[in-house]
């Protein structure tokens, strides 16, 4: 049997307040799940993508994990954090190590079908379709409705439902009630219901929880 370990110990936060930040949110993690052996990372500030807050780095030829890196300008970096450790968690113990799970892992058909169900999920997807039909470019949707994206969303989610942080679910809601087409970034709380509790049955299965 294989020992499960905290996430917490395969990431490394830098002192100083960010770190502290980054050491909370590691802490509410490992109350709600233990997980498969991972690889050490750094969490810092290093994101390569010029347009995203935050950036789980990995080398894309050897499948293996570079690091977190949040932006210091992030509005909000506990839950950027979070949906990173999703990334982390979804390249490197969900599955194989160095493939997203996510995207086509025997043990998670259940979440797919769950989350592709979602109103957020219908409701984008139907916004993708009307404005392929008007000619407008559809990028963004494409990267929303990515079943990576999902997946790091969901767990970010997942993590800010259970353990009800405060914090967290303040940075949750003005993410989601920024505009409108941020209402198809996250769940609303019924419509996540059958989303989280997908989540914990796979955690669970993989004896996660």
């Amino acid at each position: 049997m294989v020992e499960m370990a905290l996430v917490s110990a395969a990431c490394a936060a830098p002192e100083g307040p960010f770190g502290e930040r980054a050491r909370r949110v590691l802490a509410l993690v490992d109350r709600v799940h233990r997980v498969s052996p991972l690889p050490s990372i750094p969490i810092d500030h290093q994101v390569e993508n010029l347009f995203a807050d935050g950036q789980y780095r990995f080398d894309r030829h050897r499948g293996k994990a570079r690091g977190i890196g949040i932006r210091a300008s992030a509005p909000h970096p506990e839950l950027t954090l979070l949906h990173e450790i999703g990334h982390f968690l979804d390249h490197q113990a969900l599955g194989r190590p160095g493939s997203f799970a996510s995207k086509l892992h025997p043990d998670l058909p259940s979440w797919r079908r769950v989350v592709w169900a979602s109103t957020a999920f219908q409701e984008a997807h139907a916004a993708r379709v009307a404005a392929e039909l008007r000619g407008v470019r559809v990028d963004h949707f494409d990267y929303w409705l990515a079943t990576t994206e999902l997946w790091s969303r969901a767990y970010a989610q997942y993590i800010v439902s259970v353990t009800r942080d405060v914090g967290l679910r303040v940075q949750l809601d003005e993410v989601w009630g920024s505009g409108v087409v941020y209402h198809w970034v996250y769940w609303e709380e019924r419509d996540f219901a059958r989303i989280l509790e997908a989540v914990d049955r796979l955690f669970r299965q993989k004896e996660w929880r």
